[in-house]
Order: structure tokens, then C-alpha cells, then sequence
């Protein structure tokens, strides 16, 4: 006997009568006689087992965002006569948005906001029908990176005179981004980091006799081209 995927045969001769598949598509086996005595041999194909293997037709995409922004992630799976539930999950396989639509029979597009930095996938649970046994099927993963500005030190005093230096840093990123001091909410400096790196803007300030509201930093994203 011999397994056959659209007339090529994909086991070798003998005797072999299982054959485990893993890609969708028609098979069928066929058992092939000798000829012996007054018997004329011959071929016999068995009837065609259809596999289908479910699966995502598109993941969610990675991207980076501003702290405060959500970043829309996707995954769709095909049309399917069984039933399945999809759920997001971060990296450590901890739920993020648990699925509440049942889909047959149609395709589906489900979505997630990401506003965290992290790992995401999500993951179709296809509900046990008949000779079909169910399951869990995985996307693949989507990092999100929220881009973030923290100041050093957050508030401090200094002396009258005295020189204080101030640190706006950014975390490594692709992109360029223009950095701006304000003091009181006027620009007092501006500056611009480079990609692929961390960088930490400083400011000196010098303390007098009169009271300082505030001194903090900004950044807006500037793409290389």
C-alpha cells in the first residue's frame, strides 16, 4: 500500500497503511496486487479523506507608540464549519481580552488595543465536533513598545547659585525625536537624539532667590527618511 496527495505518491512501497499528515489538502491510499496464478492483479484506490488545517490567515503587527496612545492589534482566522472563540494573550500567557463571539462558518477579523509595553498573540480555542478533537491554535507574536520620557531628579532643591543638572531620558528607539526643556511652560532649550540608541538630554539650571515653578522636558517623533 501506498498514501497519494493529488496522484504523487509521499510514502515508500510495502506495507505501510497509517500515514500522518500535517499540511491541508486531499489524500487518499491505494493497495496495488500482483498478479498471481489466474488472478490479474490490479489497483484500488480507497476513498479521499479532505484535511484541513485551521490556522490564522493574518497576525497582529508590531509597532511603537507614545505613552497615553493604544496601538490597534488584528488577527484573522478563516471560514470554518467548527466553532472556535478567540482571546488575547501577553508573552507570559496571561489574558488580556477574553473572547466572547462563537464563529462558524464565516471569517473573522478580531482586534485588541494595546497601550503596554510587551508581547502579544491571540489564539483561536475551536470547540471539540464529531471526529474532529478541538483545540488551541496560536498567532504569531506582536511587540509593542511604548516610547515613554522620564526626568531626573523628579523634584529636588537647590541652592541659591548653585548649579543643578537636569536629565530628560528617552529609551532606544528607530526613530529621531526633537527634545524640548520648558521652564514655567516656555521653551528654554531644544535638542535632537539619535536612533537606535538611548539617549539623556541634559539641562543645568542655577538656583536664585526667586521661586521656580517647574522645569520638565518633551518629545515628539520626528521618522528617518
Amino acid at each position: 500500500k501506498q498514501w497519494y496527495q493529488r496522484r504523487v505518491a509521499i510514502t515508500a512501497g510495502g506495507y505501510t497503511s497509517t500515514k500522518q499528515v500535517s499540511t491541508a489538502g486531499s489524500y487518499y491510499c491505494k493497495a496495488t496486487y500482483t498478479p498471481k496464478d489466474t488472478f490479474i492483479g490490479g489497483s484500488v484506490p480507497s476513498i479521499t479523506s479532505h484535511i484541513t488545517v485551521l490556522d490564522f490567515t493574518a497576525g497582529p503587527t508590531s509597532g511603537d507608540i507614545l505613552a497615553g496612545q493604544s496601538l490597534p492589534l488584528s488577527c484573522s482566522i478563516p471560514s470554518s464549519a467548527y466553532t472556535a472563540r478567540i482571546s488575547w494573550y501577553d508573552a507570559n500567557n496571561i489574558p488580556q481580552q477574553a473572547g466572547t463571539e462563537d464563529i462558524t462558518n464565516k471569517e473573522h477579523t478580531d482586534t485588541f488595543s494595546a497601550t503596554k509595553t510587551g508581547s502579544y498573540h491571540c489564539r483561536a480555542t475551536y470547540t471539540q465536533s464529531g471526529s474532529f478533537k478541538g483545540g488551541s491554535v496560536n498567532s504569531t507574536s506582536a511587540t509593542v513598545t511604548v516610547i515613554d520620557v522620564s526626568t531626573e531628579p523628579s523634584s529636588t532643591n537647590v541652592g541659591s547659585g548653585h548649579p543643578l543638572t537636569l536629565s530628560c531620558k528617552l529609551p532606544q528607539m528607530s526613530y529621531t525625536s526633537e527634545v524640548k526643556w520648558y521652564k514655567n511652560s516656555a521653551v528654554i532649550y531644544t535638542a535632537t537624539t539619535q536612533a537606535n540608541q538611548e539617549n539623556i538630554i541634559p539641562y543645568t539650571v542655577t538656583g536664585d532667590s526667586k521661586k521656580e515653578k517647574s522645569t520638565d522636558c518633551d518629545s515628539a517623533l520626528i521618522p528617518l527618511l
